[in-house]
């Protein structure tokens, strides 16, 4: 994980800045790391649909995500879009 993503702190100003956009870009293990993603779909729920099939199987990252832009659903695993 990046030096500036440690900590507290740190991981939610890395989220701020390393949104969507450029979650889609970075490599699979930031993508899977859930720590980094459950920071980005919290300011920006969108970023779950570039976030590993594992982690869009992850009820707590996908509800952090619902919970910021309920769309993001869309982008969760069939069996949770379905869970009721």
């Amino acid at each position: 994980m990046p030096r500036c993503a440690r900590g507290d702190n740190g991981l939610a100003a890395f989220a701020h800045l390393f949104q969507f956009e450029a979650l889609a870009k970075a490599p699979e293990p930031l993508r899977a790391d859930r720590d980094v993603v459950l920071a980005c779909v919290g300011i920006d729920g969108s970023a779950l649909g570039v976030a590993s099939d594992d982690l869009r199987r992850d009820r707590e990252v996908v509800m952090a995500a619902v919970g910021q832009s309920g769309p993001a659903l869309s982008f969760a695993s069939a069996a949770l879009r379905d869970d009721r």
